[in-house]
């Protein structure tokens, strides 16, 4: 299991995370992704299944995902 990040650590990740943010008052990070519509958004979480089936999902593996 991956170790939590300290609020110092997480600041600094987010500097490099275009679009995220901590959730106030959590040891949590967001990001909200808006669609054009529902294919559009279902597009979106089929290509994240495939990431995730072929291991590409994997923190491990540092692959950097297009939003």
């Amino acid at each position: 299991m991956a170790e939590r990040l300290s609020a110092e650590a997480r600041k600094s990740a987010l500097g490099e995370l275009s679009g995220w943010s901590e959730v106030a008052g959590r040891e949590a990070i967001t990001r909200t992704f808006t669609f054009k519509d529902f294919n559009e958004a279902f597009g979106f979480m089929e290509e994240r299944l495939q990431d995730c089936r072929s291991g590409a999902g994997d923190p491990r593996r540092r692959r950097r995902h297009r939003a």
